[in-house]
């Protein structure tokens, strides 16, 4: 379950939301981006999802959606006539929480 927790100061409220839900709100993004063949933007997404994510199920998910924009970055440039940028690798090494 997402928890949404409203704190009230003296001059603003303060959100802090779960895990949970950072990471899907995250990754609903990158989906967006990828419609969009922003494909940069959108393994940079990807990549701090996996960073967000609770389950490692859910960082390997991210993880194969970061390859999968990098690989279609790479594609595009080539395409471009753009020399291959250097384009970082993204490790990944799963962990238990």
């Amino acid at each position: 379950m997402d928890v949404i927790n409203v704190k009230n100061t003296a001059n603003h409220a303060v959100l802090s939301f779960s895990e949970g839900y950072c990471y899907r709100f995250n990754s609903k993004i990158a989906v967006v981006l990828e419609k969009k063949q922003k494909w940069r933007e959108a393994m940079e997404q990807w990549v701090y999802a996996m960073c967000l994510a609770e389950s490692n199920e859910n960082r390997r998910w991210a993880y194969q959606r970061a390859l999968y924009c990098r690989k279609q970055c790479i594609k595009c440039d080539q395409e471009a006539g753009l020399l291959a940028n250097e384009m970082p690798e993204i490790c990944f090494t799963p962990q238990g929480r």
